[in-house]
């Protein structure tokens, strides 16, 4: 077994490994890897069960009239929060999480990390 060892001009150290004159065996990094089918079973459907579900509880709370309580305006507060996270935390989550790589540029990955910061604090603050 050969190693080559190469220091480039910043200090960062890289070894490339081969048996008996072959191919090295550094491990490709490819950016637009397959995604995970489990993962992206897991997403879809609760992203879809997660809105349906909360849309439909705005909307009985605004059209029942024995409804309107602290309790249910409460819940319709979570709602709006939650539909907000699911509509665009969630979508770019799945998109980082099988890309590896953000695509949609500083303002949106900075206000996509207050709205996550924000929906944890309520949860957090509400209980």
């Amino acid at each position: 077994m050969m190693e080559n060892v190469t220091v480039t001009p910043l200090g960062i150290v890289s070894f490339e490994e081969s048996v008996n004159g072959s191919f090295p065996l550094v491990p490709e990094f490819d950016i637009l890897f397959q995604p995970e089918p489990v993962l992206i079973a897991l997403y879809v459907p609760t992203i879809l069960i997660s809105l349906l579900a909360n849309i439909l509880l705005i909307v009985v709370a605004v059209k029942c009239k024995y409804t309107k309580n602290v309790t249910n305006i409460f819940l319709v507060n979570l709602s709006a929060a939650d539909i907000l996270v699911t509509s665009v935390c969630m979508p770019l989550q799945l998109s980082k999480a099988v890309t590896l790589v953000w695509f949609y540029g500083e303002a949106v990955c900075k206000l996509v990390n207050y709205m996550q910061g924000i929906a944890e604090h309520k949860r957090v603050e509400n209980n």
